[in-house]
């Protein structure tokens, strides 16, 4: 009976406090210390009650201490974040700057300074044979990384990368076949086509060049003889009497005037058109230099330039 009532009494001091507390905030002092001393005359001097009172006091005091103790560890979390934020941009800068100063000492840069000891007709040999190298060592580190991923242990993502990154011999002996330098004959007979090639476009520019400037000197000229032709009729009229003098003057300064303004735009014209033709056949040059520049099989042995002198295609041997 006794442990009925005491179960009684505290839901009824859990009542009172949760109904005076809220209430009790917006009353005067006086009210308050009425309020307390009522609730403590009437229940604070039971046992259970002080006890559940105690409780209450320490699960707000657990509380508060949780509750920092989650601020702490949130404002640690955010600074060991942002610590490692700083640490990967100044890990990302160090790689960056050893990649600049070992760059020199790379794989690639460092074979290439040899290459460019050998004979120019066979760097390109050498420069092929390191490309097919490193394809084949791209190929196993994909492979590898595939094998990885896919949750394979070391020792077996390994033999992936040797599976992927070898070469047999027939492999590498076609390559070989493939990449070797033309004899002196094979590279002649090609220089011998380019040069065909070279010679027919110098000769397209030559007569294309000089046909279009004696098409524009035979307009000129025909303006230049109807002017003669004009200027004739005007003196023969004066020589048989029916002209007088000073209607010769004005009729030949009105021809020579009307004929001036003739030549003069069909010069500008001309002028235009030669200027148009030139640079569109200029381009076409250069696009041809490129292409035999850039033609692996000719350019260690020969290059081609322009003769501005001469206005043609010429090969110089390297």
């Amino acid at each position: 009976m006794k442990q009925i009532l005491s179960l009684i009494v505290a839901f009824a001091i859990f009542g009172v406090i949760f109904s005076v507390l809220p209430s009790a905030h917006a009353q005067t002092s006086d009210v308050e210390t009425s309020e307390q001393t009522t609730l403590g005359d009437e229940l604070l001097n039971d046992p259970l009650a002080q006890e559940i009172l105690q409780k209450i006091e320490e699960s707000k005091r657990k509380i508060a201490k949780l509750e920092k103790q989650n601020y702490d560890n949130l404002q640690a979390q955010k600074f060991l974040e942002d610590r490692r934020s700083v640490a990967l941009e100044r890990l990302n800068q160090s790689l960056a700057l050893s990649e600049e100063e070992w760059h020199e000492f790379s794989p690639k840069v460092a074979y290439q300074k040899f290459v460019d000891k050998m004979p120019s007709g066979v760097q390109g040999v050498y420069a092929k044979q390191f490309d097919f190298t490193e394809s084949k060592h791209e190929l196993g580190v994909a492979a590898k990384g595939k094998a990885l991923d896919n949750g394979m242990i070391s020792s077996k993502a390994l033999q992936q990368f040797n599976s992927a990154a070898r070469s047999t011999v027939n492999e590498l002996n076609v390559y070989n076949e493939e990449i070797q330098p033309d004899t002196s004959a094979e590279i002649q007979t090609k220089i011998a086509i380019i040069q065909g090639y070279i010679d027919t476009d110098n000769a397209s520019y030559f007569y294309h060049h000089a046909g279009l400037k004696g098409e524009l000197n035979a307009k000129y000229s025909i303006e230049v003889e109807n002017e003669r032709k004009e200027l004739r009729e005007i003196l023969k009229e004066y020589d048989v009497g029916t002209m007088p003098r000073e209607e010769l003057t004005e009729q030949l300064g009105f021809i020579r005037e009307k004929y001036a303004s003739i030549k003069e735009n069909l010069l500008d014209e001309n002028a235009k058109i030669l200027f148009e033709s030139d640079k569109k056949h200029m381009d076409s040059i250069q696009r041809t230099i490129d292409r035999i520049n850039n033609n692996e099989d000719v350019s260690p042995f020969i290059k081609a330039i322009w003769n501005s002198e001469t206005h043609s295609i010429e090969l110089v041997r390297k």
